[in-house]
């Protein structure tokens, strides 16, 4: 088929700005189309590259309805799963939170690494750049370094000397060591739901709190298996009863499924990808309603000529090739524009093309073929007037029937708002997490994570000399970051009572309660602490080695949950009251205190689990973790400050420090993307319906203009004719709300159950919703109108 170029530019001068619009919209369209479906084949991706992934399962335990901890605690399940026919193969991973490297005269503080039993290799694909496989990690001192962290500490990955170099590592979870490099590994791809540099050799008979994966033989059935050990286990009584349920997660799935606690990184969420399917839906579906109403509108302008062609002997199949033309030219037009788009979003780093070029293809392909088959849509149904030339309707003046546009335009509005009222919803969850999780609000809270006892036994000095510059507004200290699930409990019991009760603990610095604006109900904040570093660390030391609990009584403060569990009515009854510390855990060196304050409760852990009664107890020891509060106006001096004290405090060890801002950001990437994902597909889906809408109006004008004409005569005043037209659209969008409404809640309701802290769905959120677009949408009409009321009416009567 030969194209004729200027019948298609002709054609566009002619109809430039439906035409433009059609382009607009269709760009940016594919533009979302080709980002969004590389993000998605990115997120079902991960693990994928295990060449055994379909076989790969964590295991995991939850005893009753309480949340699920990703890790599972000793060897006793472990050995059941061997004599398991089914079970080929079981990895435990122990995640070391921090420990201190020396190598070559250099120590490094590093944070989140393995340790991985033997069968670790022969489950998981762990490229080996040195080493061997059926050797690596097969005995103790063994250890596996990624490719990066060797060039960190060797300044190379390759050479002999690398087998036979020494690595002293120690941490709180690992004992003073020295192990041996056998092996360098790839980098863990990104799309691994754990990534590490560090792999060190695990025992088998180590009893530790460790992730449990499991490689089950071919066609194995996993809801059969996880109830065949869950059987084991009660019969077994492993546990105290009831006894837990086992769940057996695919590999697959833990990225976009899994929402345990203490999961290895911040993990995907199937919904969010169901958002963005959903929302390219509808963008797409508001740009092809764009497309078939434009499409009628010039075919409508265009039937007359072709009417006229058919009379002088064209044969039908003109009419089609002449739309054809244009709908291909102009498909393709937006596609190039389409994936321009894309590319340049793509280069800034925020999103990237995951496709392939062959998948790239296709899609411009079925695009196109959709895009076409819309444009000719109003060709087929007006096609029956020019077939038959011999009548007289062939020659009667042809006019565009929109009698069934405004139902278009009714579910057009509807997309529109249900999007617009999901941003203002996800705004507002946004929000409240950010006003609600502890440190949450803050851009100059700078932290650093779990520090090695070495730099924890001068924290004390460090507080003093930071303060000591006013740059520094506030410094403390807290056993875990905001944010992390809080590790440990205590067994406590209340003066005057038997019962101990189990309570999630936070051990805190001074200044803690303070430093985050935790308000009292009742009673005080933690007065100074009695005793130094050394002083509680001969207290510990006398507990592990003598299992002599020092008499000395603390202080304690409890949450407004706390109070509940512990039989208080009111928290000024709890004031003054003294708990005991039941022996059994590591905390328990100091074994009795006296509640001196009571908080309202808080989050802390973040907002995906319930608040949790709470006893927070201030000590020098098991201060993990540093956080110091900087001068928001000279945030690049207080770091300068920071690094020069650390470095006169703790020479020997890096300040590898971050902001809380950034911890959050990634513990709240999905959320974060959400909000930015329904901003955006809003104002584009807006976008699209408020350009269609003003080139609808601007025909519906022209062909009232005879009317708005006489009514002008006739005395009708301009505010009078644009009130008329706005409220024949106000009939289109006011459906159109009462269909969103419910759809919109809907959706909200459904995200926000993954919440243990919600948003309220307020009346207000709707109805802003629902005002907000039919201003935008009233100002689009109230301005052509506008136009129209103020043209010459004798010109209005004289053009129609």
């Amino acid at each position: 088929m030969r194209i004729n170029y200027m019948k298609v530019f002709r054609n566009f001068h002619k109809n430039s700005s439906l035409i433009a619009i059609n382009f607009v919209g269709l760009a940016i369209v594919f533009a979302c189309l080709l980002l969004s479906a590389g993000f998605i084949k990115r997120e079902l991706s991960y693990d994928r590259h295990h060449a055994k992934a379909d076989r790969i399962v964590r295991m995991t335990l939850q005893f009753g309805s309480d949340p699920v901890d990703g890790r599972i605690y000793g060897n006793d399940v472990y050995d059941v799963l061997q004599q398991i026919p089914e079970v080929e193969r079981a990895v435990k991973m122990v995640n070391i939170t921090t420990a201190t490297i020396a190598c070559r005269g250099t120590n490094r503080v590093v944070n989140d690494f393995y340790m991985v039993n033997k069968d670790f290799l022969q489950v998981f694909d762990v490229p080996l750049l040195r080493g061997h496989k059926n050797e690596a990690l097969q005995r103790k001192g063994q250890a596996l370094i990624s490719e990066s962290f060797a060039r960190q500490l060797f300044g190379k990955c390759d050479g002999e000397e690398l087998e036979t170099s020494g690595i002293h590592i120690q941490g709180r979870q690992l004992a003073a060591d020295t192990v041996f490099v056998s092996g360098i590994f790839k980098d863990v791809p990104e799309t691994s739901h754990f990534h590490t540099d560090i792999l060190l050799h695990l025992p088998e008979d180590g009893a530790a709190h460790a992730y449990t994966y499991l490689l089950l033989k071919h066609q194995t059935d996993i809801q059969a298996l996880a109830q065949k050990i869950t059987r084991l286990v009660a019969e077994r009584e492993l546990f105290p009863s009831p006894p837990p349920r086992v769940l057996l997660t695919p590999l697959g799935d833990i990225h976009l499924h899994s929402r345990n606690l203490r999961e290895m990184s911040a993990n995907g969420n199937i919904h969010y990808l169901y958002l963005i399917v959903s929302a390219n839906l509808l963008l797409l579906v508001v740009a092809l309603f764009n497309l078939w109403l434009n499409a009628s509108l010039i075919f409508s302008y265009n039937r007359r000529y072709y009417q006229l062609l058919r009379l002088h002997g064209a044969p039908p199949s003109a009419v089609f090739k002449d739309e054809a033309l244009s709908a291909l030219a102009w498909g393709v037009l937006s596609i190039a524009a389409g994936v321009l788009a894309a590319f340049y979003i793509s280069s800034s780093g925020y999103i990237s093309i995951r496709l392939s070029a062959a998948e790239a293809a296709l899609m411009c392909l079925m695009f196109l073929l959709l895009t076409a088959a819309v444009s000719l849509l109003p060709a087929l149904k007006g096609a029956s007037y020019t077939l038959f030339i011999s009548t007289g309707d062939a020659l009667k003046p042809t006019r565009f029937s929109y009698a069934n546009v405004k139902y278009m335009l009714m579910a057009q509005y509807g997309v529109v708002m249900v999007l617009v009222i999901l941003a203002f919803g996800v705004g507002k969850q946004m929000s409240l997490m950010q006003n609600t999780q502890v440190g949450g609000s803050e851009k100059n809270l700078l932290v650093m994570h779990e520090q090695p006892w070495e730099v924890q036994a001068n924290n004390a000095l460090l507080k003093t000399e930071l303060l000591k510059h006013t740059e520094i507004e506030a410094v403390t200290t807290s056993f875990q970051l905001p944010g992390e699930a809080l590790r440990d409990r205590v067994s406590v019991v209340r003066e005057g009572d038997t019962e101990a009760k189990w309570m999630p603990v936070m051990v805190a610095g001074d200044d803690f309660l303070p430093f985050f604006n935790i308000q009292l109900i009742a009673g005080r904040g933690f007065a100074p602490g009695k005793h130094g570093y050394q002083a509680e660390e001969a207290m510990l030391l006398d507990w592990l080695y003598h299992q002599k609990q020092s008499k000395h009584v603390e202080e304690y403060v409890i949450n407004r949950k706390a109070l509940a569990l512990l039989g208080f009515g009111a928290p000024e009854e709890a004031v003054g009251k003294m708990l005991r510390i039941e022996p059994g855990a590591l905390l328990d060196y100091i074994g009795s205190g006296v509640i001196v304050g009571v908080t309202d409760d808080f989050s802390y852990a973040g907002l995906y689990h319930e608040t949790t009664p709470l006893l927070i107890m201030q000590r020098s020891v098991f201060q993990h973790c540093i956080m110091a509060r900087l001068d928001p106006r000279r945030i690049v001096q207080a770091r300068n400050v920071f690094e020069k004290v650390w470095r006169e405090v703790n020479p020997e060890y890096p300040a590898g420090y971050v902001f809380m801002s950034d911890v959050f950001g990634r513990m709240y990437r999905n959320e974060r993307s959400t909000q930015q994902l329904v901003y955006i597909f809003s104002l584009l889906c807006f976008a699209i319906t408020d350009l269609g809408l003003i080139v609808f109006v601007a025909f519906i004008i022209r062909r009232r203009t005879r009317e708005v004409a006489i009514r002008k005569v006739h005395g009708a005043s301009t505010s009078e004719i644009v009130g008329m037209f706005n409220i024949d659209f106000i009939r289109y969008i006011a459906p159109a709300f009462v269909v969103a409404v419910p759809v919109a809640w809907y959706i909200m309701h459904r995200w926000l159950e993954r919440f243990a802290c919600r948003a309220s769905l307020d009346w207000w959120i709707f109805a802003l919703a629902g005002l907000t677009v039919l201003l935008l949408s009233a100002a689009s009409v109230s301005l052509q109108s506008w136009r129209a009321a103020n043209a010459n009416p004798a010109h209005g009567i004289v053009k129609a």
